[in-house]
């Protein structure tokens, strides 16, 4: 199966505007993106049309692999995903990062390792 990897900056457009397995993305930070406010209206476009329901991977192929990362995102095409949800975050000096907790104990055993207490610090994301 081919696939296709979004760039920064990509519209999406599958053929004919029918998705299909041949039509996954790996899309995070190129759909990221700021809404204003003020009262004005919003552009929207048509749904993508398809008779059978998208196969969505949240946050990547995860369970076996680590969510949010490379490898789940490269998994989830592979295992045939239409589209993968990210959580994408914009630290204080303007990175973005893929990830959905605010902390690290939920998805690592890093509180088990004191050899890593050095590298303990606090971001402060927007």
């Amino acid at each position: 199966m081919k696939r296709s990897i979004m760039k920064q900056g990509t519209i999406y457009s599958p053929p004919g505007g029918q998705a299909g397995h041949s039509n996954a993305v790996i899309a995070a930070a190129p759909l990221v993106g700021v809404v204003g406010g003020g009262g004005r209206g919003v552009e929207t476009k048509a749904p993508l049309q398809t008779s059978r329901p998208f196969n969505i991977a949240h946050r990547g192929s995860n369970g076996e692999i680590p969510e949010e990362t490379a490898a789940a995102y490269k998994r989830a095409s592979d295992e045939g995903a239409d589209f993968i949800e990210s959580d994408v975050t914009a630290t204080t000096d303007g990175r973005l990062v893929c990830f959905h907790d605010m902390t690290l104990d939920d998805s690592t055993d890093v509180a088990h390792h004191p050899e890593f207490a050095g590298r303990r610090r606090t971001l402060d994301v927007q």
